[in-house]
């Protein structure tokens, strides 16, 4: 059984659980009610807001193995850990309904295998959005009025800034200037962005990063303008000094020539972000070896990463692929001779749904074009679920085989490096790592 912790903590000064006690508190609460679950954490998502879960990327890789199938339930710490938009939470909870994965809140007590846990979740879902809406407008109204006035109405400022009480109201005032005029100098002069970020650290900030560099080429506070206040503070630069600072984001760099076989393929098992590709020289054989890495861990050095070689994954997939399809296919079928309850149901309340509609209608209780419409999105709604019933993925998975013949290995020895990249990325959707970097899996784009 695995049990997937999704923690979450929207900024990093808030008075919330730290991601670190969310993590604990959850995974004491399955030790103890799941002894033998296996315990997945997808703890990626840190200082993100919780209204929209389309940038929360750690929550949208838990979500695709919960539709995989990968996951039998997740355990949060409350339910506004997961949503504080009830159209996204509704959403996110039927993915797991269908998948057959339970939604379990530890402080709050509720487990969704429950009809009382179902119920209480929705109310709980409902409830945050509120909070979250109340919080959100009255923050909009006071920042608004901070801004105009003057005053700092953020506890961040980007570097060369800082936030100073003048006169008993918080301002926001420069800080190192002479060490921001540098950088920018330094960007100016090189042209090169991964240049300045090297170079700020070696001089300044040890753990600068390519984020905070384009963060200060963004923000318009250096030419002393917050929104529609022009005039907010005191400037760095003029608008046509800082459209100059700016331009160096605009330059093009040639790409190498590589053909990486697998860019895109991975996921740092660390902080779940893409992998990167690049390539070193063999100081020996003066042959290109190409390997992926992650960016953060990498250049950034944010966390410990290791190397995984392209051509020691290219081995990997060439001995596991043909094992891997027939699992794929034995579990396809061994599925596909299973009831579809779920969908069933959701069959059976939509025709229902359609039947008041009609009823309504012929009442005379609604209007014609409230009428199409709402039939509109039934018949819609209707119609998928009918095509997801006859979705025979038997029929799916014997497509999917025709693009790996029984010789495909020796077709895949006379293909060149496009031709190798194109075939792994026609197949193959994503290869999982451990947190040691050793592969230990992949799915296949079906």
């Amino acid at each position: 059984m695995n049990i997937a912790i999704y923690p979450r903590k929207s900024k990093k000064d808030d008075n919330s659980e730290s991601m670190e006690q969310q993590i604990d508190d959850c995974r004491k609460y399955i030790n103890k009610t799941y002894p033998d679950a296996n315990i997945i954490v997808y703890s990626g998502d840190y200082a993100i807001t919780g209204h929209s879960t389309a940038k929360r990327k750690d929550f949208q890789r838990m979500m695709d193995d919960v539709r995989a199938g990968r996951i039998n339930a997740v355990v949060i710490m409350r339910y506004d850990r997961i949503a504080r938009n009830m159209r996204d939470f509704c959403n996110l909870y039927h993915d797991m309904e269908s998948a057959g994965c339970n939604l379990i809140s530890v402080s709050q007590q509720i487990d969704t295998s429950t009809p009382y846990g179902k119920n209480f979740m929705y109310q709980m879902a409902n409830m945050a959005e509120l909070e979250w809406a109340v919080i959100s407008e009255r923050y909009k109204d006071t920042a608004a009025y901070k801004i105009r006035e003057g005053k700092a109405y953020t506890g961040r400022v980007p570097i060369g800034f800082k936030i100073e009480k003048i006169d008993g109201v918080k301002k926001v005032v420069h800080d190192n200037e002479e060490q921001t005029r540098a950088i920018f100098d330094y960007l100016l002069a090189t042209k090169s962005k991964r240049g300045t970020v090297l170079w700020v650290r070696e001089n300044f900030i040890p753990d600068f990063t390519r984020h905070k560099l384009d963060t200060m080429i963004k923000s318009d506070l250096y030419i002393g303008k917050v929104r529609e206040n022009d005039h907010f503070c005191e400037p760095y630069f003029t608008k046509e000094q800082m459209e100059e600072i700016r331009s160096v984001n605009q330059i093009k760099y040639a790409p190498s020539g590589h053909i990486y076989l697998f860019s895109g393929l991975f996921r740092c098992p660390i902080c779940g972000r893409k992998m990167a590709s690049f390539y070193s020289i063999d100081r020996k054989t003066k042959k290109h070896r190409q390997y992926q890495r992650c960016w953060f861990g990498g250049n950034e050095k944010l966390h410990k990463t290791k190397l995984v070689s392209e051509a020691k994954t290219e081995k990997y997939l060439l001995e596991n692929l043909d094992a891997a399809l027939k699992n794929l296919e034995f579990d396809v079928k061994k599925e596909a001779g299973k009831p579809k309850r779920n969908l069933n149901k959701k069959l059976n309340d939509a025709i229902a749904e359609r039947d008041r509609l009609n009823y309504l209608f012929e009442k005379g209780r609604i209007d014609i074009p409230e009428y199409e419409k709402k039939y509109s999105v039934l018949s819609e709604k209707i119609n998928s679920i009918n095509e997801e019933l006859s979705n025979n993925k038997v029929v799916r998975i014997e497509e999917f085989k025709k693009q790996i013949p029984e010789d495909w290995k020796e077709l895949y020895e006379q293909l060149d490096q496009k031709g190798k990249q194109e075939f792994w990325h026609r197949i193959i959707k994503e290869i999982y790592l451990n947190e040691a970097f050793e592969i230990t899996g992949f799915i296949f784009y079906i």
